[in-house]
């Protein structure tokens, strides 16, 4: 690494990423490798697995009749649905009027404990 911690060579910014990819995932609930089962392992209900921009993986809710508003899903735990399959967390940028949001099934699962 160079002054102040840059990476000077590719391999420093491939390590950098996946140091980073890996913080944001277990940040967010995502899970690394191959594609899990679509079923949750703690409850057994089906969920809805979407990949996410750093290749990890998210257990999301299933749709539900209406949309979420993203206004009443606490900051960090907004999905959002690119229209290529893949997901994105909002973290804590503050939702647009009328836009809406997924959830990670280990928010609500009735086998974990509550964040």
């Amino acid at each position: 690494m160079g002054v102040a911690g840059t990476p000077r060579t590719a391999q420093e910014w491939t390590d950098l990423q996946h140091s980073t990819d890996h913080e944001q995932g277990l940040r967010d609930g995502a899970i690394p490798g191959p594609e899990p089962a679509p079923d949750c392992p703690d409850c057994g209900l089906t969920v809805d697995i979407r990949p996410t921009h750093y290749r990890w993986w998210v257990r999301l809710e299933p749709e539900g009749p209406a949309p979420l508003p993203a206004h009443t899903v606490p900051p960090g735990q907004r999905w959002h649905l690119d229209p290529d399959g893949t997901v994105w967390n909002a973290q804590d940028r503050e939702p647009a009027p009328g836009e809406c949001c997924r959830i990670s099934h280990h928010l609500i699962c009735p086998r974990r404990d509550r964040p």
